[in-house]
């Protein structure tokens, strides 16, 4: 029969909850005592019943996510399910389990919080949020932490989890006139989505700091492959003297690839095409998609480390930045 923590406690002459605190990695005991209660507890091989931790903590170890984007982008076409691994890797490191709201931003019909309440979600990691969701407010205001994913919601209890965006298009658009390219085209999304909005006044300042900003190289989509496929056909029709492509999301960058490649235009011959994302369909493109690589597992795992932070560290509103990277393929060519 395995120890019980009561057991463990008397062995070590401490109480009960500071064999708790051990486990919760809690600030209020000492390194000293904290390595002391575990390696005992290894070494009498008692591990914490999940199912009594949460009733003793009046806790669900509930974490609610919200893909709100489902609507207007397939999930398989989509950052999300990465950080949904991400989320889910972190998760199950501390005996925790995700609830997957069902709802989009077209299809909610009460406010996220009281979804929140019903279920008693310990918190909730949002994916897809656009700054024009007229729900935006009460997630502001809210009692329990919330990590936003590439939307800045600044509340007390919020945490943006996002990307260095500006550095990664400065780092796309480095290259390409590294590699000669000056009339360079941009394939952004709807105004109401945040990180695209970031992304693209990067590719404006830094265009218009060398004198090389053109208004008509500018294109609107959706981040899907659909719009990308789109706008694709567009450009072979008009044939504007664009040399190459940057696009919001790799699966745009895809979708204009598949269209001028149709319409008899070489990528990247006659035009580079550069994404941003890194998914991992760019490494079977024909050519290989160059792009800017996130950390879109990463993201995922400190959006869930914020909301466990919250409850056992006292953590609360920031940002998490992390850097993104150039990942050099076949689809951009020297001009």
């Amino acid at each position: 029969m395995s120890i019980t923590i009561k057991e463990l406690a008397k062995r070590l002459d401490v109480s009960p909850g500071t064999v708790s605190k051990a486990f919760n990695n809690r600030k209020d005991i000492s390194e000293e005592l904290k390595v002391r209660i575990l390696a005992t507890a290894k070494q009498l091989g008692y591990t914490p019943n999940p199912i009594a931790r949460r009733l003793s903590l009046n806790r669900s170890q509930i974490v609610g996510v919200f893909i709100l984007c489902r609507h207007d982008i397939h999930l398989k076409e989509s950052m999300a399910l990465e950080f949904l691994d991400g989320i889910a890797d972190e998760a199950s490191r501390y005996n925790y389990d995700i609830l997957l709201f069902t709802v989009t931003r077209d299809t909610v019909k009460q406010s996220y919080m009281e979804l929140c309440r019903q279920k008693k979600v310990e918190g909730a990691i949002f994916i897809g949020l656009t700054i024009d969701d007229p729900l935006l407010g009460e997630l502001k205001e809210s009692e329990i932490p919330i990590a936003a994913i590439d939307c800045d919601l600044k509340g007390i209890n919020t945490s943006l989890i996002t990307s260095d965006n500006t550095h990664g298009i400065q780092l796309g658009l480095q290259y390409l006139v590294d590699m000669g390219h000056e009339n360079i085209g941009f394939l952004k999304a709807c105004n109401a989505s945040e990180v695209s909005n970031i992304r693209f006044k990067a590719y404006k300042d830094f265009l218009m700091e060398k004198e090389l900003y053109d208004s008509q190289y500018v294109y609107a989509g959706d981040f899907s492959k659909e719009s990308g496929y789109r706008i694709g056909k567009e450009i072979a029709k008009m044939k504007p003297p664009i040399t190459a492509i940057f696009t919001v999301g790799d699966w745009m960058a895809i979708g204009a690839m598949q269209a001028l490649k149709e319409s008899g235009i070489r990528v990247p011959d006659d035009i580079s095409i550069l994404g941003f994302d890194n998914i991992v369909q760019g490494e079977w493109t024909e050519p290989t998609l160059t792009t800017i690589g996130q950390d879109g597992i990463g993201m995922g795992r400190a959006a869930f480390r914020y909301i466990w932070d919250w409850w056992e560290q006292d953590r609360r509103g920031e940002t998490v930045l992390l850097n993104p990277e150039l990942i050099v393929r076949k689809s951009v060519c020297f001009r």
